[in-house]
């Protein structure tokens, strides 16, 4: 792993589950430049053929660098099938960027304004409900220590190829 620079207030290298640092320049190139792409800010393909999406700190990135460091740490570690996983992070060049599994049927609230080519009926509408609960209570009662997302909203859930809720931005999230 790339160097964790501790005199940027930052602390120790990050101790991960199965998060990956990226290098700026990777993920310039996995984005083509980070073109703009619609769900989750950016997307882009790794070499595996993987889809992605990035999340890209919007204020003064390197403030904040140890809080940085502890969010990339807890998002390893959580993995439910109603949450967007995180693949790995960038903390360099003046940047934060968390890298995510791509999501391709967009968010809820898309859906429900008909924003989307996605419509839901009342069963796939009670579907998407229980599959973000059920994300919701994997963050509260099996994670340690338990996670409050705080920003629970239809753009905060995501749909995936088989219209399952994915619910996404912890950036608000508390312990």
């Amino acid at each position: 792993m790339a160097h964790w620079d501790q005199n940027m207030g930052n602390g120790s290298v990050p101790q991960l589950q199965v998060a990956k640092r990226f290098f700026f320049e990777e993920l310039k190139k996995y984005t083509n430049n980070f073109q703009k792409q619609i769900v989750l800010d950016l997307g882009g393909t790794l070499p595996t053929g993987q889809l992605i999406a990035i999340k890209r700190a919007q204020s003064d990135p390197m403030q904040g660098g140890l809080e940085f460091k502890t969010k990339i740490e807890l998002l390893s570690w959580v993995h439910h099938k109603n949450l967007v996983n995180l693949l790995g992070f960038c903390f360099e060049q003046g940047e934060q960027m968390l890298v995510y599994e791509y999501i391709p049927n967009g968010t809820l609230m898309g859906s429900v304004l008909g924003k989307s080519r996605i419509k839901l009926d009342w069963m796939g509408r009670l579907k998407v409900t229980l599959g973000a609960a059920k994300g919701l209570v994997d963050l509260l009662e099996h994670t340690n220590p338990p996670i409050i997302h705080r920003d629970i909203k239809s753009n905060n859930i995501l749909l995936d190829e088989s219209f399952n809720a994915k619910v996404a931005d912890f950036g608000l999230s508390r312990v």
